[in-house]
């Protein structure tokens, strides 16, 4: 290849991804050391915005806890989920578009189909 076939080449113009907020909702089932774990482990809060935070949820029903690309923000969203979910609290968590589209992430665990492997066992996918 030439230098003359560089000159001709034009790189495509990348569409920038959408924005999706991140919504924790209460149900009146939270912990607040797993919520507490949740701000902090995952969403990489302080300390301050995480008592910030669950006073917030505990007062609105609902906290934004952070604005992210699509893959990051379910990402996050499964996480907090799948924390929860490892400790039997059914929270709930939304995906607001830019555009006021609203999204659902859940979380579902999965018995192993593994049949010599325990059947009290859980193996959890986030697929």
């Amino acid at each position: 290849m030439s230098d003359a076939d560089y000159d001709e080449y034009e790189p495509e113009e990348l569409e920038k991804p959408g924005q999706y907020r991140v919504v924790l909702l209460d149900n009146d089932h939270s912990f607040p050391p797993l919520i507490d774990g949740i701000f902090t482990g995952i969403f990489n809060f302080s300390f301050d915005d995480m008592f910030r935070l669950r006073d917030e949820l505990e007062k609105k029903g609902r906290v934004s806890v952070g604005t992210f690309d699509w893959d990051i923000a379910v990402s996050k969203a499964r996480d907090a989920l799948k924390s929860a979910n490892q400790y039997g609290y059914p929270l709930q968590c939304t995906l607001i578009g830019e555009d006021g589209s609203s999204h659902e992430v859940t979380y579902t665990a999965k018995k192993d189909i593994n049949p010599s492997s325990d059947p009290n066992t859980k193996k959890y996918n986030t697929y």
